[in-house]
């Protein structure tokens, strides 16, 4: 008698359990099935849009974000050398903006 109710509970118990599951890749941002480890860097909620400034990257160049200074940004567009530029192996680009660790000696990340 007792097995005749599980039976009516399993089908609600199976709904409730994948209902509970989380969608993959939720809140992950990925660019070409990678995640860029340094955009994890930082303040992760301060999101800025990548704009389009005439910039260019180095054709080839493994796609990544990368400061102006970086050798694989090629012309800066109307941007600047401490700012923040996504680049694709293609060549195109876009523009984040200033980085304070671009300003820096080091100027991370570049690729």
């Amino acid at each position: 008698m007792q097995l005749s109710k599980l039976a009516y509970l399993l089908p609600l118990i199976a709904t409730v359990l994948a209902a509970a599951v989380p969608d993959t890749n939720s809140g992950v941002s990925m660019v070409n099935d990678e995640i860029e480890v340094s955009e994890l860097e930082g303040n992760i909620f301060d999101k800025r849009a990548c704009s389009s400034n005439k910039c260019k990257c180095a054709e080839g160049t493994k796609a990544g974000v990368y400061c102006g200074r970086c050798g694989a940004v090629t012309s800066l567009g109307s941007g600047g050398i401490n700012d923040v530029y996504q680049c694709a192996s293609s060549g195109e680009c876009c523009r984040y903006g200033p980085r304070s660790s671009c300003a820096g000696s080091s100027y991370t990340p570049c690729g």
